[in-house]
């Protein structure tokens, strides 16, 4: 597993996030506020047409609210919600029956005053992964709006 934290303060909603991923030669995933977007690989292209693209990705997905740090959602890609108060870290614990102890699991998370929060741990097991944030700003109250994508 990979683990790649982003802690600049200078990411908004709006931000782009470009992820390169080397199991997808030529493919990228980029996530923008939010919403993720993946670029499939194209086929070499000497003289000729060119050449095969890469598979077509397509996810369902969901949203759940989190009750007492924990939520179930058996989705690929989802949204989960939990309420805060005065918090400055949050941890999770998503069941998922999508998720293996080899996953990636890839999160990005923002609160209702539009606050970025950083992925501090992440231990991602046979039907759950566990995820803790941190706020990259001044303790929050109100929406934790935690997103997800399981590779």
């Amino acid at each position: 597993m990979t683990t790649v934290a982003i802690t600049s303060t200078n990411l908004g909603n709006g931000s782009t996030v470009l992820i390169d991923c080397p199991g997808m030669p030529g493919g990228a995933l980029a996530l923008t506020g939010g919403t993720l977007n993946i670029t499939g690989p194209t086929g070499p292209s000497v003289t000729g047409p060119t050449g095969p693209t890469g598979p077509a990705y397509v996810f369902v997905n969901g949203t759940v609210a989190a009750v007492s740090n924990a939520a179930t959602l058996n989705t690929v890609a989802g949204a989960v919600t939990a309420s805060i108060s005065s918090a400055s870290s949050y941890t999770l614990t998503l069941t998922n029956s999508a998720v293996a102890s080899t996953s990636i699991v890839i999160w990005n998370a923002y609160d209702s005053s539009g606050n970025i929060w950083a992925v501090t741990a992440l231990t991602p097991s046979n039907g759950a992964v566990a995820v803790s944030f941190a706020s990259l700003s001044s303790p929050s109250s109100g929406t934790l709006h935690m997103n997800y994508l399981v590779a």
